[in-house]
């Protein structure tokens, strides 16, 4: 069996720093080996163990919204011998948050996991958990951008 991929997960945002009442992008990226795929974050049929989710923990922030994904790529999963939609060599996920109004400056951290399985068209891993980690930069309401 040849379990050699590699996945790199990295979470960052757009802007790096805002003020209170403002609100910024929150993006996971992921890379995976050529010719491996992860699977799309909408169910897939019946089977629930297969759609991508990701988590994020407790944080100071208020989400807007719900995680966002480029169009899946619909295609016939040669290891499931089913269609389903999946994602292949890169995605990147995107989630809206808001900087709360009474938020003191600072530097704040957003941490969370990402569980998946990753496949080629011979077999699937199982399902695993990738954390991922960034800080975000709360100005004062006087601070300049």
């Amino acid at each position: 069996k040849n379990n050699n991929y590699k996945i790199d997960v990295t979470l960052f945002t757009n802007p790096v720093k805002a003020k209170p009442g403002e609100d910024f992008d929150l993006y996971l990226e992921v890379k995976l080996s050529q010719g491996w795929h992860i699977y799309s974050l909408e169910s897939q049929g019946k089977d629930e163990t297969l759609a991508t989710q990701i988590r994020l923990n407790e944080n100071v922030f208020q989400v807007k919204g719900q995680w966002l994904e480029p169009k899946p790529t619909i295609t016939l999963d040669g290891a499931l011998n089913k269609v389903v939609k999946i994602h292949e060599d890169a995605v990147r996920f995107r989630r809206n948050l808001i900087v709360p109004g009474h938020l003191k400056p600072g530097t704040y951290s957003i941490s969370g996991h990402i569980e998946f399985r990753a496949c080629d068209n011979k077999i699937c891993t199982l399902p695993r958990k990738v954390g991922f980690k960034t800080n975000f930069r709360v100005l004062g309401k006087e601070d300049d951008l």
